[in-house]
């Protein structure tokens, strides 16, 4: 009996148009591999190295090669017993309702501790406070003080820079309000990392971009790519962006997200838990990867997060982010030498074929 090759559970392969990756959830991490490894994988996974070459005979020399490097990047592993190492599952699923809300500051409604007891209910564990105009520390301390005692776990601060607040009080701060996870400041006169512990857990980031409303966001980079069982399995069913989010702005008006225009209606007038439970409030959620045009082709997709707000057709809500700058047609990003946009590529194939 010969040893079988198996991937590990937590290594998948996800094929693009012209290359495929190897994601491998557990590290964190992804290589590039060529699509025909993609295909080995798919078709002879848990079988032997003889039984794999004998069905491509003209091949041994690159299956070789191929093993070679799933090998040294222990993708896999040899057994004689494959069928004992099932499949990860891939279903995704959470108990709470809302997940994350992003609360931009409040000008009309001001009541955060109504908002936080109904975030509360829906079982919500971190929030975004997005706060754009001039604003003191002790006005970020009276928002944090509504979120005590509450079920929320993870706060993030998104604020302007002012000369007056120093890391000092955003340390002091932070220690009296153990939620704060993350503080970025935006419109500094300089860019350099902080952190609001010893053990550099809690970053501050000093951002020179100038930021006066919700279009920050939305940018597709490789360095937001996220490799983790959590938002692998959401991707392949959900929207990695919009899915139980909750956004309420500077109004008090309900939204999926603040840089959308349409809400579901105002805190002061309507049940938070009945519209984020509501089908039209949720159908959002349930336009995955797969379904976007272009994002279904790349190879990236299921470790990039998603963008509905900003898309190149707005008629057209499967749509691909605007604000995208990769073309999986010829694996190139935006300042590579070679790139062309996707519309571009897609006029020389329609050109070429008439």
């Amino acid at each position: 009996m010969s040893l079988k090759f198996k991937l590990f559970a937590n290594c998948i392969p996800v094929k693009g148009y012209c290359r495929s990756v190897i994601n491998d959830l557990q590290r964190n991490s992804y290589k590039y591999v060529p699509n025909s490894l993609y295909y080995l994988l798919k078709k002879h996974d848990g079988e032997s190295l003889d039984e794999i070459k004998i069905q491509n005979p003209n091949y041994e020399e690159i299956i070789d090669e191929y093993f070679e490097f799933l090998k040294l990047n222990e993708f896999g592993f040899f057994t004689f017993e494959p069928h004992n190492f099932p499949e990860l599952d891939l279903i995704f699923d959470l108990p709470s309702k809302i997940t994350n809300a992003v609360i931009s500051e409040q000008i009309h409604f001001q009541n955060y501790k109504q908002i936080c007891n109904e975030l509360n209910v829906l079982n919500c564990k971190a929030i975004q406070l997005r706060l754009f105009s001039s604003i003191s520390i002790k006005k970020i301390e009276t928002i944090l003080d509504a979120f005590k005692n509450s079920r929320i776990q993870y706060i993030e601060i998104i604020f302007q820079y002012q000369k007056d607040i120093i890391l000092d009080d955003l340390k002091k701060m932070a220690f009296e309000n153990q939620r704060i996870w993350v503080i970025r400041i935006h419109n500094s006169p300089f860019k350099k990392i902080e952190f609001l512990d010893k053990q550099k857990h809690h970053p501050v980031f000093y951002s020179t971009s100038i930021i006066t409303d919700h279009s920050f966001c939305g940018f597709i980079h490789p360095k937001n790519f996220v490799q983790n069982i959590p938002f692998f399995t959401e991707s392949l069913h959900l929207n990695t962006c919009l899915n139980r989010k909750v956004c309420i702005d500077e109004n008090g008006f309900i939204k999926n997200c603040l840089s959308m225009d349409k809400h579901y209606g105002n805190m002061n007038e309507v049940d938070l838990k009945e519209v984020v439970q509501s089908e039209e409030f949720q159908k959002l959620w349930h336009i995955k990867k797969d379904d976007i045009k272009v994002c279904k082709d790349c190879e990236f997709r299921h470790m990039c997060m998603d963008c509905r707000a900003f898309i190149k057709d707005p008629n057209d809500i499967y749509s691909q982010p605007a604000k995208c700058p990769y073309n999986p047609y010829i694996a190139k990003w935006k300042g590579e030498e070679g790139y062309i946009t996707v519309e571009e590529w897609q006029k020389q194939q329609k050109e070429s074929t008439t």
